[in-house]
């Protein structure tokens, strides 16, 4: 194992149990697609795929989506 992966695996230990779990769920995907699960993806779909982990999260603050519903149902 690479010393990236340890520290990587290090410091996803410390997490909350749920997240680990989450975290084990990704990497068991990634590892499937280099098994082969996903042969025929075009390199467009990797690509797009490839954007997507990597993409910038930014979620809405739970004041936002109360005023969102607020509007919404008025």
């Amino acid at each position: 194992m690479t010393k990236a992966l340890d520290a990587v695996l290090e410091r996803i230990g410390r997490l909350p149990d749920h997240r680990q779990d989450e975290i084990a769920s990704m990497i068991e995907r990634i590892i499937d697609l280099e098994d082969g699960a996903a042969r025929g993806l075009s390199s467009d779909h990797w690509l797009e795929i490839d954007r997507r982990l990597a993409g910038d999260r930014k979620f809405a603050k739970d004041e936002d989506v109360e005023a969102f519903f607020r509007a919404a149902s008025a």
